[in-house]
């Protein structure tokens, strides 16, 4: 399964990544909105985004509209992983920093599944 990480501190980029390579998913990361548009747009697809919302560049809320204005990107999910919860998109699973891995990783296989993965 292919997951995206995209988040500008990289110290919680590298820790998440870790985790989900050491649990057999291939694991590509993002330091902000504008390349992980770049990687979006430029790769295959990955199943599932796990989106910050307060990044340089791009910021998340943004990220996450080009992602839903394209077509081709309809079938990824996305995980909101954020300090600021009040500024995610409704409908969108959410969870507020400092992230419960455990958590994360149960809403990962539920919304990779929802992709078909």
């Amino acid at each position: 399964m292919k997951l995206l990480i995209v988040d500008d501190e990289a110290d919680i980029r590298d820790a998440l990544a870790e985790f989900f390579e050491d649990k057999g998913y291939e694991v590509a990361v993002a330091a902000n909105g504008a390349d992980a548009w770049d990687l979006l747009v430029g790769e295959a697809l990955p199943h599932v985004v796990v989106l910050d919302l307060t990044m340089p560049v791009l910021d998340g809320v943004a990220l996450y509209g080009r992602m839903r204005a394209d077509p081709r990107l309809g079938s990824v999910r996305v995980i909101i992983a954020t300090s600021d919860p009040a500024r995610a998109p409704s409908g969108v699973p959410t969870l507020t920093k400092p992230i419960d891995l455990d958590r994360l990783a149960a809403l990962v296989v539920r919304e990779a599944s929802l992709a078909g993965a």
